[in-house]
């Protein structure tokens, strides 16, 4: 899975800035920091909410958002630009939706990690 993935990423590495539009003034940076801030989260909740819910996967989360400095860096940088979001997504253009699948992507191998330990 892994090889198929990096296939399709550097395909998209390689079209993607071809799709771009001239007149696309936004970019997507605060879009993609969601994206990554949201799949760091989803991670982070299955990883320790596999056995079921209980009161130490809180613990743990706050322990991890707030002592683990990577991880709290990517869910502040998600919370910090959300309100630029709308008009990011407003005009996004073909090249940038390819980046967002290609931030996405990088994050299937992960989840698949993350469930076949349980």
């Amino acid at each position: 899975m892994n090889k198929v993935i990096q296939m399709i990423l550097g395909v998209i590495s390689m079209i993607a800035p071809q799709l771009k539009k001239e007149d696309s003034t936004e970019g997507i940076k605060e879009t993609k920091e969601m994206l990554i801030g949201v799949n760091e989260v989803s991670l982070s909740l299955c990883e320790k909410l596999k056995d079921g819910i209980q009161f130490q996967d809180g613990v743990e989360f706050y322990n991890e958002l707030t002592k683990d400095e990577e991880f709290k860096a990517k869910v502040i940088a998600a919370y910090d630009g959300r309100q630029k979001i709308p008009a990011e997504v407003k005009d996004v253009d073909t090249g940038e939706g390819l980046e967002l699948v290609a931030v996405q992507l990088e994050y299937m191998p992960k989840y698949v990690e993350t469930f076949k330990k349980g």
